[in-house]
């Protein structure tokens, strides 16, 4: 088992986040609660979780009979540590300042006043530290993007871990889980059971996490399940697709069931739709799985590329029984009418704020530089003035992800709602949403703020 002192941050640490008031100290001593204000300002008190999943981590993290494995640790020492902690009034003042900077940021990009943004992400780079509060850290991720070095540094030093690193984040946080869930829950309460064939296609399969679960539930219903990934440029390809081909084919065979799996071009997809049309005698159930800007993929898609797919899909759902469904852990969608871009701007800096609020409150303060490589990993590709630029350009330009598909939306059933709650009752600063029309939508929520959101239609 992993040495407790491999995680042990280098730099002395006592913290106070105003957003959440819990404090942690050097003795690993914590008093905690969530804060939020409903619609008539008054003070709710909700508990947090206390106990942290050190048996889970460790679990996690445990090293490999290869003895390769080199624990989460990112070398942070040429960064100056803020030692020195102001009183209470100045925080404020400091967090107000940085509110600012920020907002001035998104209004220099909106302008076009390129030298003036530089200008300002350096003095935001001045007030902010990687271990900072969650809106520190997120100015902290923004101001790097003028000189690259220390975040690429970053990014390779996180590199060494990102496989124990992927599968900490996907058990330990809600996000991943949710998503995969619900989207699942979705897919087999549409199919009917007297198809012969489910057949799943996969925008981004990635390692193919999602389908495991699938296989489990489908072995029971069905003769065979389809699964068809569908290939993305060459240079933004990451994972070993036949890898992850025979990790599905050997869970499959352990339930009995037979997998196809395979792997095609967008271009390619009516074609394969046709000829499994006309082998299954129709007998084949098409769901269409879209999951975009989740933090474990670690990589932001375009949304032109997002909308052909979805286009696609429509259109093979005009001639085919089958679903859509959609998994969205981007601001964009929620933002689409935004009168501007400072606004858009805005609301990018609170999401991912919420978002590492969310996580900050899962890792003990020793663990900082653990959490660190998570965001380094899994946020940091997401937080971009670059990206959020191209975002709102295609906004603009009329590319809504859930602008109307002239389908019927799917409710999501209360059964799966009800699962995906009990997976965050042990922090009540999560909340699960049912939304939509008729209720085709769920989202989850950090203190009031949409980090995932699902959608669901059908013809």
């Amino acid at each position: 088992m992993m040495q407790q002192e491999l995680f042990e941050s280098s730099w002395p640490l006592v913290y106070h986040d105003m957003n959440n008031n819990s404090c942690w100290n050097n003795n690993n001593q914590v008093e905690e609660y969530c804060m939020e204000f409903d619609d008539h300002q008054s003070l709710q008190v909700l508990p947090m979780m206390e106990d942290f999943p050190m048996e889970l981590l460790e679990q996690v993290f445990e090293p490999q009979l290869s003895g390769e494995f080199e624990a989460i640790y990112v070398d942070v020492t040429s960064v100056q540590p803020v030692l020195f902690l102001p009183e209470q009034d100045m925080k404020i003042e400091n967090e107000l300042g940085l509110f600012h900077l920020l907002k001035a940021c998104g209004e220099a990009i909106e302008k076009e006043q390129s030298e003036l943004k530089d200008v300002i992400l350096r003095r935001i780079g001045d007030r902010v530290s990687p271990v900072g509060k969650a809106l520190e850290r997120v100015g902290f991720i923004l101001s790097q993007q003028i000189d690259t070095k220390f975040i690429d540094y970053l990014i390779q030093e996180s590199l060494k871990n990102s496989n124990p690193a992927f599968k900490a984040f996907c058990q330990i946080f809600p996000y991943v889980k949710f998503a995969q869930f619900t989207a699942n829950s979705a897919i087999l309460e549409a199919t009917p059971d007297d198809v012969d064939t489910l057949h799943i296609v996969d925008f981004d399969m990635r390692e193919g996490l999602q389908w495991s679960q699938a296989i489990e539930a489908a072995s029971s219903r069905w003769k065979s399940l389809k699964l068809t990934s569908i290939r993305l440029a060459k240079e933004e390809e990451e994972v070993d697709f036949e890898q992850t081909k025979r990790q599905l084919l050997d869970h499959a065979s352990s339930y009995g069931l037979e997998l196809k799996i395979q792997q095609i071009g967008i271009e390619d997809l009516v074609s394969e739709v046709k000829k499994g049309k006309k082998r299954g005698c129709g007998k084949e159930f098409l769901a269409f799985n879209i999951a975009v800007g989740m933090s474990h993929m670690r990589i932001t898609r375009s949304r032109k590329l997002v909308m052909e797919f979805l286009n696609l899909a429509k259109d093979l759902l005009s001639s085919n029984k089958g679903i859509i469904v959609l998994s969205d852990g981007e601001p964009s969608e929620n933002l689409k009418n935004s009168t501007n871009f400072t606004q858009f701007f805005d609301g990018h800096v609170l999401h991912y704020q919420a978002l590492l609020d969310s996580i900050e409150s899962t890792f003990p303060a020793h663990l900082s530089e653990a959490r660190m490589t998570m965001e380094t990993l899994f946020v940091a590709p997401f937080v971009s003035s670059s990206v959020w630029s191209q975002k709102w350009e295609e906004i603009r330009e009329g590319f809504h992800l859930k602008a109307e598909f002239g389908l019927k939306e799917w409710r999501l059933s209360n059964e799966s709602l009800m699962e995906a709650k009990e997976m965050v009752s042990d922090n009540n600063c999560y909340e699960i949403r049912s939304e939509g029309v008729n209720g085709n939508e769920a989202s989850l929520n950090w203190k009031g703020v949409p980090l995932v959101r699902i959608s669901a239609w059908t013809n």
